[in-house]
């Protein structure tokens, strides 16, 4: 935190990417209906279930980084 009082440029865009990478996944999730006969990857269901996945995917990556960055910077602890 600065003397003002806001936080930091790097804590807010990482808490900007966690925000919209869970809010993605919890309304990506409304939109798939399992078929376990036949993935078809080429339909929008598809298309939306590899989405699902690769943001879910970075959403881990960024929690990871955004743990990683706190370990490593201690004003940003206080």
């Amino acid at each position: 935190m600065t003397e003002t009082g806001s936080w930091s440029r790097e804590s807010r865009w990482l808490h900007a990417g966690i925000a919209f990478g869970v809010t993605w996944q919890l309304f990506a999730s409304l939109w798939m209906t399992p078929t376990w006969e036949k993935a078809e990857y080429n339909t929008l269901g598809g298309i939306l279930f590899s989405l699902h996945a690769w943001i879910g995917l970075m959403t881990a990556l960024v929690i990871l980084w955004h743990w990683l960055w706190l370990a490593g910077n201690g004003t940003a602890r206080r």
